[in-house]
């Protein structure tokens, strides 16, 4: 081997600039997805609060998106879509979503305690044996009206 030439190495290869831009690529894919949840709530309470016309919040509105939902639970219930019990706890979500905040989370008992919230205390005491099978207890014509009542607030 005394004769033999020794082989030069080759240099190394030149750095693709595709590696960094797909780097970039998937590091902003991760922070959107992260991101995303915290933006989509933000830009729903937004939506929520946006005035009208009157002043009165986009949703809250008389003839607003919950007033709308409202007349939607009417009409499947009339229909025979949805049974009493379904019915009830629809327009009591819908009136626990207008009074907005923890609401939707309180018990009975913390909606009478709060005292600020008293037609959807109302909505959901009279709607709570319906909700929780007592045959024959509520009509659904008197929630519909104090789902009403609980929206226009």
């Amino acid at each position: 081997m005394a004769g033999a030439e020794l082989i030069e190495p080759l240099p190394p290869e030149p750095f693709s600039g595709w590696w960094l831009a797909g780097a970039c690529l998937l590091l902003a894919l991760a922070a959107a997805l992260v991101a995303w949840p915290w933006l989509w709530r933000r830009l729903r309470r937004w939506r929520a609060r946006r005035p009208d016309g009157d002043g009165r919040a986009g949703a809250l509105a008389p003839g607003g998106a919950l007033t709308a939902r409202i007349d939607q639970i009417e009409r499947a219930w009339r229909a025979g879509d949805l049974t009493d019990r379904a019915a009830a706890q629809a327009l009591a979500q819908v009136a626990r979503e207008a009074a907005g905040g923890e609401a939707p989370r309180l018990t009975l008992a913390e909606l009478r305690q709060r005292g600020d919230l008293p037609a959807v205390a109302d909505l959901v005491g009279v709607a709570y044996p319906v909700e929780f099978g007592v045959a024959g207890q509520g009509d659904i014509t008197d929630l519909v009206a104090r789902a009403r009542a609980a929206v226009r607030r």
